[in-house]
């Protein structure tokens, strides 16, 4: 099996993965994916959709995630489930002029 190379940053919390328990969130820039990875380093998801992912922070009362995302042309807020890892809402951010 290939391995992947990643360049991003890791979120600062677990998240409730679906059935899968708790799982760390990888915000990989490059790849423009947000990658979930069980606590023993299993990858199980890749959430595709961004521009560019920043950040994440998990907000666990509602088991969705907060992305932070941009590329060159403007910046968003990205909101995610917890459960099925499909991009809920967006906010798009006006450019600082």
């Amino acid at each position: 099996m290939a391995r992947r190379r990643y360049r991003g940053s890791l979120a600062t919390s677990t998240i409730r993965a679906g059935s899968e328990g708790q799982a760390a969130v990888l915000t990989a820039e490059d790849h423009k994916t947000v990658d979930v990875f069980d606590l023993e380093g299993k990858h199980l998801n890749s959430i595709t959709g961004f521009g560019q992912p920043h950040a994440a922070l998990f907000l666990p009362e509602s088991n969705k995630l907060i992305v932070a995302d941009g590329d060159d042309d403007f910046g968003r807020v990205e909101l995610v489930s917890g459960e099925d890892y499909k991009i809920l809402s967006t906010i798009k951010l006006p450019m600082r002029g």
